[in-house]
């Protein structure tokens, strides 16, 4: 793990791997983020010619706040070190971000006035990726809108730059994206309606080494599937766990999914597991 080299990426290469991509929606990007660019330039390059990269992107809205800890410690105890036990050293790369409408009320001239993801590390080799704590996933000081339809588009679009600049360096990776949220969109600005999603996800997958799974955390099933489906999400990619408002209860369910998130990534990773059926 001596070796380590990032990938470095300006704006211009990014709207390049964009299109180069051939994405049908690319040119709905207002504009690159300074958040995107920075962490795509600080994202490691995979030392395996093949690899997962993880681009877990969490609920950073107000409700999230009373499962927090409980959220921070499912993800670590559950997720990245269920990777740790079972995965193949140096085969997985995971980069962690969280969204709200926090950026939003930025002025328009700011480079990250629409951009609703937090970046907390951009990939990263699974061995050398840190714990997440409770001071970086931040709510307090954070707006309690859910603009989750434009995270899913900015989130992947990021993965598709990632992906595009690590095959110029013949490293070819895997890339699964898993959006946790405990609501449903309100506060988007640049996607406005899940159906605009779809044609991306559709492409990516018919492009060979995406994987999208939709994760929500909340007691209405047919309201999370629903946005997930209209947002081109697999059926067999989606799993709505209940939250009941029971800290015990809620430690469980969470711990339960991160444990299942955590076997399904391993199993990507060593090529068992049908991008359209995650959680088969």
């Amino acid at each position: 793990m001596s070796d380590i080299r990032t990938a470095g990426m300006t704006e211009d290469e990014f709207v390049q791997m964009m299109q180069s991509a051939g994405m049908p929606n690319a040119g709905k990007v207002a504009g690159v983020s300074r958040t995107v660019v920075s962490s795509l330039a600080q994202a490691q390059v995979p030392q395996q010619n093949s690899s997962t990269v993880v681009f877990f992107t969490g609920d950073g809205s107000y409700s999230m706040l009373s499962n927090r800890a409980l959220f921070v410690e499912a993800y670590n105890d559950f997720f990245l070190q269920g990777m740790l036990e079972s995965a193949v050293p140096g085969s997985i790369l995971t980069a962690l971000a969280f969204f709200n409408d926090s950026n939003y009320r930025l002025s328009p001239s700011d480079s990250d006035f629409q951009e609703p993801l937090h970046v907390i590390h951009a990939p990263t080799i699974l061995e050398l990726a840190p714990k997440l704590t409770e001071a970086q996933y931040d709510i307090k000081g954070w707006n309690s809108e859910t603009p989750l339809t434009d995270a899913i588009s900015s989130n992947g679009n990021m993965a598709v730059a990632y992906s595009e600049k690590m095959l110029l360096k013949g490293k070819g990776v895997r890339v699964i994206e898993i959006y946790f949220s405990d609501g449903i969109e309100n506060a988007s600005r640049r996607v406005l309606a899940p159906e605009d999603l779809a044609p991306d996800l559709l492409r990516k997958r018919e492009l060979g080494g995406y994987t999208q799974v939709f994760i929500g955390f909340g007691n209405n099933k047919a309201m999370f599937t629903n946005y997930a489906l209209r947002a081109g999400f697999p059926d067999r990619n989606i799993m709505v766990v209940p939250n009941a408002g029971n800290i015990e209860e809620s430690r469980k369910q969470l711990r339960r999914i991160m444990d299942i998130v955590s076997k399904q990534t391993v199993a990507a990773s060593k090529g068992i597991s049908d991008p359209n059926s995650f959680f088969e």
